[in-house]
C-alpha cells in the first residue's frame, strides 16, 4: 500500500513538473515574441539613406555627432509610431485614412499589369475608336498686313475693283513678323497666332475664292486670300500608331485596375443602410430590413 501511495506521489510530482515546464516555456516564448515586436533595428542601408538625405539637403556628409542625432531622431520616430499604432491612434484619423487609401490605390496601380499588345490588338482598337483620331480641318492662306485700319480699307477697295493683285499690293502693306503665307494650319493654331476675330472671319469666308477683309487680329488688320481648305479626316493608323498605343495602354490599365479592385471587393460583405428622402432625413427607414446588400 505504501508503495502504491509512493508511486502516486511520484506521478503527481512528475505531472506538476511537466505542467510547470509547459508554463515556463510558454512564458519564455511570449517574452521572446514580445521582444521581437519591441525590437528596433536600423540597418546599414537605412543609415545610409539618412546620410544621403542629409547630403542632399546640406551638400556635405554629417559629422559623427550629427549622425548620432539623426539615428536618435529616427529611433524616436519609430518608437512614437509604434506607440501610436499600439494605442490605435490611426483608427479614427481621416487624414491617415486618406493617406492609406491613396497609397493602396498606388500599389494597386502597380500590381495591375498589362501585357504588351500585338499589331492586331492595336489595329482593332484603332478601328473601334476612329473618332479619337479625326484630324481637324486645315487652312492654307496668304495675307497683307496693315497696322492701321484706314490703309487696309483703301487697299481692299482697290483689290475688289480688280486694280491690284497680291504681289502688286504687297509693297504697300506693312511687313508681318510671322510672314505672309501659312500652310495647313488648324483653326486652333490660327487662333493662337491671330485671335478669335481672325478665325471667325476665316470660318465665314472659307468658301471664298477672292480676297476678303480687312480682318482684325491681335496685330492689326489683314486682307486674306484662302488658298486651300482641307476638310477633317481620319488619320492613317501608321501616322498615329504611338497615340493609339498610349490610348490602348491607358484603357487596358483601367480595366486591369477595375478587375483587381473587384477581386478585393468580392472578399467583403458590404451593406448600406437606406436613407429616407435622399438623405434629408437621417433616421433609418421604417422597414423590416433597412439594409441593402451591395456585395
Amino acid at each position: 500500500m505504501k508503495k502504491i501511495i509512493h508511486n502516486l506521489k511520484n506521478q503527481l510530482l512528475l505531472q506538476y513538473l511537466l505542467f510547470g515546464l509547459v508554463l515556463f516555456s510558454v512564458a519564455k516564448w511570449q517574452s521572446h515574441e514580445s521582444g521581437l515586436e519591441n525590437a528596433i533595428h536600423l540597418s546599414k542601408e537605412h543609415q545610409q539613406n539618412l546620410v544621403e538625405e542629409f547630403k542632399h539637403e546640406y551638400h556635405r556628409i554629417p559629422s559623427q555627432d550629427e549622425l548620432q542625432g539623426l539615428l536618435a531622431d529616427e529611433v524616436k520616430k519609430e518608437v512614437l509610431f509604434r506607440e501610436a499604432v499600439k494605442h490605435q491612434i490611426d483608427q479614427h484619423d481621416e487624414i491617415i485614412r486618406r493617406r492609406m487609401i491613396s497609397k493602396m490605390g498606388f500599389i494597386m496601380q502597380n500590381l495591375a499589369t498589362v501585357e504588351p499588345p500585338n499589331d492586331d490588338t492595336l489595329t482593332a482598337y484603332y478601328h473601334n475608336h476612329l473618332e479619337n483620331y479625326r484630324q481637324p480641318a486645315t487652312y492654307s492662306l496668304h495675307h497683307l498686313y496693315f497696322s492701321e485700319e484706314p490703309p487696309a480699307k483703301a487697299m481692299m477697295d482697290k483689290i475688289s475693283q480688280g486694280d491690284l493683285q497680291f504681289e502688286q499690293a504687297k509693297s504697300s502693306a506693312n511687313q508681318f513678323i510671322h510672314g505672309d503665307a501659312f500652310k495647313h494650319k488648324t483653326l486652333s493654331e490660327l487662333n493662337q497666332l491671330f485671335g478669335v476675330s481672325f478665325i471667325k472671319a476665316i470660318q465665314i469666308n472659307e468658301q471664298e475664292i477672292l480676297a476678303f477683309g480687312p480682318v482684325a487680329s491681335l496685330y492689326g488688320h489683314h486682307i486674306i486670300w484662302l488658298d486651300a481648305v482641307t476638310p477633317p479626316t481620319i488619320a492613317m493608323f501608321e501616322d498615329v500608331r504611338s497615340q493609339v498605343y498610349n490610348d490602348w495602354f491607358i484603357s487596358a490599365k483601367e480595366v486591369a485596375q477595375k478587375k483587381a479592385y473587384d477581386n478585393l471587393l468580392n472578399e467583403y460583405q458590404v451593406t448600406i443602410e437606406t436613407l429616407r428622402n435622399n438623405g434629408n432625413d437621417s433616421r433609418h427607414a421604417e422597414t423590416p430590413n433597412n439594409e441593402v446588400a451591395v456585395r
